[in-house]
């Protein structure tokens, strides 16, 4: 079943980058010419902002331990963080979380405690992609101008929602999906349950929010410079950059299954683009952002491995036993 399930998932993020793909293949000329007059200057600028962005959220999960009654330096967990980060793409959901509870365990930080960390980190930085997003669009004005797009939408894209709606139904009608599902949310609901009980503090719950708040616009404020390296006159405002970046997060992350939001993203990213920008340059967009965050990634991986060389293959091992 599981095999089943990762074919299926693997098979879902390659069509979606397949799309995309052949949206940018179709316009390879225009592609080259946008990347020869590309403002790489912007673009590095971009990436200086995403590697901020990603070594400072790296690090409010101290603070997240701290609303547990934990002590962790800033700088441990943002190397705990950005090295167990690094598994997710390791196929399976358990990797990036199972690793940072034995790593966090490791150097000191009671399992129970690092296990809660999780739901509340997730539930924390959740709810400040949606208020970033919610923020970056209204004060955009994007909300009327996704509306003045409804009706100007072919008639097939309604014909194709409704399939998958459909497709969706007929899916949870299987008994065995439907008690998958079940237990899944029962899971969910018992770390919920468990966090409520361990009554995390609420002045450095509301300081993590308000932190990983501001660092959400600021990894907007890179995707709006790494818009103006491709397109300097396309009119995009900082806001509209913000929230629709926030917006396409919040897909990637409930798109369940794809690492990364791999595909998922980058579809919601190119949609939301859509009144802004033509389809062909949302699409090229999308990915050229993909890049850039991957790039970022591989930076701070980086990072992380210079203040602790050669950790990953015995976090991974680790999780093996824990898991076998």
């Amino acid at each position: 079943m599981k095999e089943k399930q990762t074919l299926i998932k693997t098979f879902v993020c390659g069509a979606i980058l397949s799309s995309l793909g052949m949206v940018v293949w179709g316009m390879r000329d225009e592609v080259g010419t946008a990347l020869a007059r590309a403002d790489w200057r912007m673009a590095a600028a971009a990436v200086g902002v995403c590697l901020a962005y990603r070594l400072l959220n790296a690090s409010v999960w101290g603070v997240v331990l701290a609303a547990l009654g934990q002590r962790a330096g800033l700088v441990t967990s943002a190397r705990i963080w950005l090295q167990t980060e690094a598994l997710r793409w390791i196929p399976g959901g358990i990797w990036g979380y199972c690793s940072r509870v034995v790593e966090a365990t490791r150097q000191g930080i009671p399992k129970g405690a690092a296990a809660l960390s999780l739901p509340l980190e997730l539930g924390v930085t959740i709810a400040a992609w949606a208020v970033t997003a919610t923020v970056g669009l209204a004060l955009a004005g994007m909300p009327a101008r996704y509306g003045a797009m409804l009706p100007e939408l072919p008639w097939w894209s309604f014909g194709a929602g409704m399939a998958a709606c459909l497709l969706i139904l007929c899916v949870l009608s299987f008994s065995k999906v439907r008690r998958r599902l079940a237990a899944s949310i029962s899971r969910r609901f018992e770390a919920l349950g468990a966090l409520a009980g361990a009554r995390p503090r609420l002045g450095k719950s509301c300081k993590a929010f308000g932190l990983y708040t501001g660092l959400c616009f600021v990894q907007g404020v890179g995707f709006y410079l790494a818009l103006q390296a491709l397109w300097p006159e396309a009119a995009i405002s900082p806001a509209a950059a913000i929230g629709v970046n926030a917006a396409a997060w919040l897909a990637g992350f409930f798109a369940i299954g794809a690492p990364g939001g791999l595909g998922a993203r980058e579809a919601g990213l190119c949609a939301l683009l859509l009144p802004l920008l033509p389809l062909e340059q949302a699409a090229l967009a999308a990915v050229f952002w993909r890049v850039l965050q991957i790039a970022v990634e591989l930076l701070s991986l980086g990072v992380a491995l210079l203040l602790a060389p050669a950790r990953i293959e015995t976090i991974t091992s680790v999780c093996y036993e824990e898991t076998a």
